[in-house]
């Protein structure tokens, strides 16, 4: 389950108030205040964006691929009914461009058909983009050990970026670069912040002319922000448009939280 703005969290409202107003505190005043309130910037919170992904069950397998259509639809509809106002898709960097400059052209199509058909449906569109993708790096093979700032990393991606930019004009309203990174960085990679949010800030600027109207974010967990390490988190997302959460209703075995657990 994915929430967003700037911040998207949904999820955790209280949170969501506490992080902006840090982000706003810290930009050191300026503009904003007043005469008649002393100078106290009062922080803007823009409408949340629920997106929930909507996967049709597949067991028992479906018989044919109309079951497994009416199964979507089925997916979809519950997805409406829970409140969504979004529509998450999520594309591995590795699985579209397995090789530096050596594009899948079966993802690629299916990437602009998804892009196509995500325009009928009147959501908010959030695509993630997993350069990281929880636990691991998903990017071309000869990149594995190179660094996020390094000027091949970003040459790369600003490639993949002219493969993908053509479908996502005008219907992408939020972009993700990373999924739930705290994951990966947090497993004693936390030395590589600085080098991500300059590849963020790279790719940023790059987008900025093709993709005006999309606000860029990095992916991290609901419970990343309600760690120690949370001004990690406000760091190296502080040059981006918007904090996109992933948030999980589970409990430690995996079993769903009642519906009376904070959400």
């Amino acid at each position: 389950m994915r929430s967003g703005t700037r911040n998207k969290v949904a999820a955790y409202p209280l949170v969501l108030a506490l992080i902006l107003l840090a982000l706003v505190t810290g930009c050191g005043g300026g503009g904003g205040g007043s005469d008649d309130d002393g100078g106290v910037v009062t922080p803007v919170l823009p409408e949340p964006v629920l997106s929930v992904s909507a996967y049709p069950y597949t067991l028992p397998p479906p018989a044919d691929d109309t079951e497994l259509l009416q199964r979507f639809i089925q997916a979809r509809e519950r997805v409406l009914d829970a409140g969504a106002t979004g529509q998450f898709l999520s594309y591995r960097w590795s699985e579209l461009e397995p090789r530096v400059g050596q594009y899948d052209s079966v993802a690629l199509g299916q990437f602009a058909d998804a892009m196509a058909a995500a325009e009928q449906t009147g959501l908010t569109q959030l695509v993630g983009l997993q350069l990281i993708n929880t636990v691991t790096r998903e990017v071309p093979a000869e990149l594995e050990a190179t660094a996020w700032d390094d000027p091949a990393m970003i040459a790369a991606f600003q490639g993949l970026l002219d493969q993908l930019v053509p479908h996502m004009t005008g219907r992408v309203r939020y972009l993700s670069l990373g999924n739930e990174v705290d994951g990966y960085f947090g497993a004693g990679r936390m030395t590589e912040l600085t080098a991500y949010a300059g590849f963020f800030q790279a790719a940023r600027s790059y987008l900025a002319g093709p993709l005006p109207d999309t606000a860029l974010g990095i992916t991290i967990t609901a419970g990343a922000w309600l760690g120690p390490d949370v001004q990690s988190w406000l760091d190296l997302t502080q040059s981006s448009d918007v904090i996109i959460t992933t948030y999980y209703p589970l409990q430690a075995d995996f079993t769903v939280r009642p519906p009376a657990a904070p959400a």
